[in-house]
């Protein structure tokens, strides 16, 4: 047997860093984002995965340079709720282009909100 239970909704959202500062960037949009959504979420869930320097091509590391991914996830009462931190995600970053690419079409977000269960 087997049971389960509705527990709210859950968002993940992730963007990745490159470069120098990469890892103080998605340190700035994590901050940025617990910021502008204070209160709205149940509980909300930060990771930095792969904060690793660059290698040149002689072996060598370049200081304060790097590739490092933002993860978020945010648990929350309502769809609407949870599905608001893939609309902060990508408007939070520093760097972020456009909403709207050349063609018009706006840009999607790597985020995926559902029931959690």
């Amino acid at each position: 047997m087997s049971s389960g239970f509705h527990d709210g909704y859950r968002c993940e959202a992730e963007i990745d860093y490159a470069g120098t500062g990469a890892r103080m960037r998605a340190e700035l949009a994590a901050a940025v984002v617990r910021e502008r959504t204070r209160g709205l979420f149940r509980h909300l869930h930060q990771d930095l995965l792969g904060p690793d320097p660059v290698t040149q091509p002689d072996g060598t590391t370049l200081p304060g340079s790097g590739r490092c991914r933002l993860s978020l996830v945010a648990q929350a009462d309502d769809a609407a709720a949870a599905a608001r931190l893939g609309e902060e995600v990508p408007p939070s970053t520093p760097t972020a282009p456009p909403a709207e690419a050349e063609s018009g079409s706006p840009r999607c977000p790597s985020s995926a909100c559902s029931p959690a269960l």
